[in-house]
């Protein structure tokens, strides 16, 4: 079986990127569950990739998102 290797510097885990969205990380659980945000899950672990936060920064600072 092939590795699978992940660049930490891509990834941020839940507290760090309810930070950097600023938000809550209740938020960013109904975020997750509605699919507004995509999180990366290996095993027992969730990380946010770094191109969804800037995804949704891009779209905050453009007027598109809420606080849901």
């Amino acid at each position: 079986m092939p590795k699978m290797v992940i660049d930490t510097d891509e990834v941020y885990e839940l507290e760090e990127a309810a930070r950097l969205l600023d938000i809550g990380i209740a938020t960013l659980f109904r975020w997750m569950k509605k699919g507004k945000i995509v999180p990366l899950k290996l095993s027992n672990r969730t990380f946010i990739p770094k191109s969804e936060i800037e995804r949704l920064n891009l779209k905050k600072n453009k007027g598109g998102a809420s606080n849901e």
